[in-house]
C-alpha cells in the first residue's frame, strides 16, 4: 500500500532501498502472500516499483535467490559481507542516480548489538556507520520520498534499540532534507 500510495503521489515510477537482515522475496510464508516474509516480493508486483535495492541480508532462502537471479534488473541484493566490505558504492550511486527514493528500514539489518530488541534478530548486521553511510549515498544520490522503519520490539527496562531505531530514523529525514536544501 505504501509504494502504491507513494508512486501515485510522485506520478511514476520509485525505486526503494532496503535495509534488513531477510530479503523478503518469497511468494508465500506460511501459505500467506502477505506476510512479512513477502514484502519485497509484492511491492515488485507493481511495474512502478522500479527496483528494490537491499543492503545487509544475511537470511535468504533458494527461492529468493533464484527470484532475484531471474530478475536481477529490478533486484539488487548486497549481503552484509558486501556491505562490510564496501563494495555496494558504485552499483548502488549508479541505480539510484536521478531517481525518486523510498527508504525501508528493518531494524534487524542493524548489528543486534546495536537494535537488539526485534523480533526477527540474526547475527552479523551492519554497524552503525555503515548503516550512516548508506543513508547518505541515497540522500545524496536520489530524491527521498519516503521513510519509514519497521520490526523494532520494544523491551520494557531496555530502552537502547528504542533509541537507536529513533536516532537511525532521526538521521535519514535529516540527511534527506539537507540534500533538498
Amino acid at each position: 500500500g505504501v509504494a502504491r500510495g507513494l508512486c501515485d503521489a510522485v506520478g511514476g515510477e520509485v525505486t526503494v532501498v532496503q535495509l534488513d537482515a531477510h530479503a523478503d522475496l518469497r511468494d508465500r510464508y506460511l501459505d500467506d502472500p502477505f506476510s512479512h516474509a513477502c514484502t519485497a516480493r509484492r511491492l515488485l508486483d507493481d511495474p512502478r516499483v522500479a527496483q528494490v535495492c537491499q543492503l545487509g541480508v544475511r537470511s535468504i532462502c533458494p527461492e529468493e535467490v533464484a527470484y532475484a537471479r531471474a530478475h536481477a534488473a529490478r533486484v539488487r541484493t548486497w549481503y552484509v559481507e558486501d556491505v562490510h566490505a564496501g563494495s555496494w558504492r558504485d552499483e548502488l550511486e549508479a541505480r539510484l542516480a536521478g531517481r525518486r527514493v523510498f527508504v525501508t528500514i528493518d531494524v534487524d539489518a542493524l548489528d543486534p548489538g546495536i537494535v537488539p530488541a526485534t523480533g526477527t534478530p540474526e547475527p552479523d548486521g551492519m554497524t552503525w556507520l555503515e548503516t550512516l553511510d548508506v543513508l547518505r549515498l541515497v540522500a545524496r544520490t536520489a530524491t527521498v520520498v519516503g521513510i519509514d522503519c519497521v520490526e523494532l520490539a520494544p523491551r520494557p527496562g531496555q530502552h537502547a534499540a528504542d533509541y537507536a531505531a529513533a536516532k537511525v530514523v532521526y538521521k535519514a529525514i535529516a540527511y534527506a532534507m539537507a540534500a533538498r536544501a
